[in-house]
C-alpha cells in the first residue's frame, strides 16, 4: 500500500510540473500552437476552390507561399488540383506505394 502511495505522489507531482510549466512558457513566452495562421500571404491570392464533396480543392496554377517567420515555398497545381512535386523521376529511385486512407 506505501509503495503505491509513493509512485501515486510522484505522479501527481511531475503532472504538476508539467502543467505550471506549460501554463508559465505560454503566458510569458507565447509560446502556442502554429499552423496555418503563421501564412502571411499567398500569390497569387486563392489557391483554393469550394468542392462539395471533398470540402476543399486545390486550383491549377503556381503558388508562393509566405509565413511570417520568413519562411517560404512554392507549390504547382496541376488541373485536377494535384501537387506537381519534383523535376524528373529517377528510375534507380525504389518505388513506393502507400495503399489505404
Amino acid at each position: 500500500m506505501n509503495r503505491i502511495s509513493i509512485s501515486i505522489k510522484i505522479l501527481l507531482v511531475v503532472s504538476f510540473v508539467v502543467i505550471f510549466t506549460e501554463i508559465i512558457t505560454r503566458f510569458f513566452w507565447h509560446t502556442t500552437a502554429k499552423g496555418i495562421y503563421d501564412i502571411e500571404q499567398i500569390s497569387p491570392e486563392s489557391c483554393h476552390n469550394v468542392d462539395s464533396n471533398l470540402g476543399f480543392k486545390l486550383k491549377e496554377g503556381h503558388y508562393t507561399y509566405l509565413y511570417k517567420s520568413g519562411f517560404s515555398f512554392s507549390a504547382t497545381h496541376a488541373f485536377q488540383g494535384t501537387r506537381i512535386c519534383g523535376n524528373e523521376k529517377n528510375a534507380s529511385y525504389p518505388r513506393i506505394l502507400i495503399f489505404g486512407d
